[in-house]
């Protein structure tokens, strides 16, 4: 294939062009790179593991796990099994993009780390600098992400709408402290006092 396309000057000064199925370039492509790596891996003296080597399609209406991938070489075929997720450096990948798997392996590690530190990080003899470098030092140094949870429980806060942990707003600090106030205070009688009686729509009319 390689010896009927012409490498020289540029597409636009060509009279014959090349025509091919992207699909297929891809797999002509696959099966060099799988070669270049069977070789080096025989100079070092290293061996390709079938059952821990993996693929996985992400192309939109890829199937499910379980067909396996031959791959025809010079004096081995091998058989390589279709996933359809896999982890790669702790990071869970899937097939169809979808984050909430990796999402929730973090979360656990992170109760699970928070359930080791509990102690320390309620302890009322610790100072909240302490306790925030315990966590930075070792909890977020594998979790950058996926903090929120534990960081509301240091300094405080409240969950929105959709259950998540936000800070508290002034407004929203002003009113716990008027609540905390005597019932003769005048702030207090004002935020829980209410209006009696009922007001016609429109404009007042004069008196």
């Amino acid at each position: 294939m390689e010896s009927g396309i012409k490498t020289n000057n540029i597409l636009y000064n060509r009279r014959h062009q090349v025509t091919a199925y992207a699909d297929d370039v891809v797999l002509l492509a696959l099966k060099r790179i799988f070669k270049k790596s069977e070789r080096a891996s025989k100079y070092y003296e290293l061996v390709i593991n079938e059952e821990k080597t993996k693929y996985m399609e992400t192309r939109t209406g890829a199937n499910g796990a379980g067909n396996k991938l031959r791959v025809e070489m010079e004096n081995k075929e091998y058989q390589f099994e279709k996933v359809s997720q896999f982890e790669y450096l702790a990071v869970n990948l899937t097939q169809d993009g979808d984050e909430e798997p990796e999402i929730h392996k973090r979360l656990t590690k992170e109760s699970k780390a928070m359930g080791l530190l509990a102690r320390i990080l309620k302890s009322k003899n610790i100072s909240k600098n302490a306790k925030l470098k315990v966590y930075k030092s070792v909890i977020r140094s594998s979790l950058d992400t996926w903090e929120r949870k534990l960081m509301s429980r240091i300094p405080g806060g409240t969950k929105n709408e959709n259950g998540q942990w936000r800070k508290l707003y002034n407004p929203e600090v002003a009113e716990r402290y008027k609540h905390r106030m005597s019932e003769t205070r005048q702030a207090k009688k004002v935020l829980l006092g209410g209006i009696d009686g009922k007001e016609k729509r429109g404009r007042p009319k004069r008196q």
